[in-house]
This record gives C-alpha cells, structure tokens and sequence, in this order.
C-alpha cells in the first residue's frame, strides 16, 4: 500500500485543477468576494489553470475571503 505524505503535488496537477473547474461549472457555483464568474473564469481558463498551477506549486497562492451568507432559520431550531 502506497502512503502519501503530502496532496498538494496532487492538487495543483493541471488536470485536476481542470477537471474541479468542471465540477464547479456543473454545478452552477456562484461568484467568489472578487466577483468573477464561471464564465469570467472560463473566458481565459487556461490562464487561470497556468496561474493557480504555479502559485499553488510555489506556495505562492494566497486565496480570497470567503463570502459569507446567513441562512435564515425558523424560531426554535
């Protein structure tokens, strides 16, 4: 059995970066706190494949906040 020590390598492969883009697109997912959309991203995505590749590579990457939206909840739960 192989034992992985670190994702990372396996993260910023290309192809995954891909194929998350993909999965992303599938579902529809909304724009992030910068705005950018699915169609934004796709517009130039092997430039945006390249980029996240080396930064994630380098540890360079720095990720932007997570947008936060409150989920009304009905009284008592």
């Amino acid at each position: 059995m192989k034992k992985w020590y670190s994702l990372i390598d396996k993260i910023y492969r290309k192809e995954n970066l891909r194929l998350a883009f993909k999965h992303v697109k599938a579902n529809k997912g909304a724009p992030g706190i910068d705005g950018e959309t699915i169609s934004d991203f796709a517009a130039k995505l092997e430039l945006n494949i390249e980029f996240l590749h080396v930064s994630l590579k380098t540890d360079s990457y720095k990720p932007s906040p997570v947008r936060r939206a409150e989920i009304e909840k009905p009284d008592g739960v």
